[in-house]
């Protein structure tokens, strides 16, 4: 997966200015530039939506996120049509649905041309609520607490 971050307009009821920075399948976005200490304003998990341009002749070098069952898709605009591609590439294989897909694909491309699948080989790991049970008395390694706010 690939990592990002840049200026980009986001829409509430105008475009304003977010710096955005995309970690794994997450989209965080900040008032500005200064992120090493601040908390993000938002933050977008890129699951179960597509990455589509935005054809409105408003919205210059626009695109849009549209959510699975959402009616109002979230507007994105960047400055240059260059780096308005370069985020909807981005963003479009930032997703695990995404990966996944891939990874069906390298494994049939596999088969076909050896006639077997070298991950059935491998031993499944399966993680019981036996081995969840000693991890309980750890310290998590991460946390984190989503809120969302679609019309800063």
């Amino acid at each position: 997966m690939k990592d990002k971050q840049d200026g980009l307009f986001k829409k509430g009821e105008a475009f304003v200015e977010r710096f955005c920075r995309l970690k794994g399948n997450m989209l965080f976005y900040f008032k500005n530039k200064e992120v090493t200490n601040a908390d993000p304003l938002g933050v977008l998990i890129i699951e179960r939506c597509t990455v589509e341009l935005d054809l409105d002749e408003e919205h210059l070098h626009g695109f849009m996120l549209v959510y699975e069952g959402e009616e109002n898709p979230i507007h994105f605009a960047t400055n240059t049509e260059e780096a308005r591609d370069q985020w909807i590439q981005t963003l479009h294989i930032a997703s695990y649905e995404c990966l996944k897909m891939q990874l069906q694909s390298l494994r049939e491309q596999l088969v076909s041309k050896t006639g077997h699948d070298p991950l059935d080989r491998m031993p499944q790991q399966d993680i019981s609520s036996e081995s969840a049970a000693d991890l309980s008395g750890e310290e998590p390694c991460v946390e984190i607490c989503i809120g969302s706010n679609l019309h800063q």
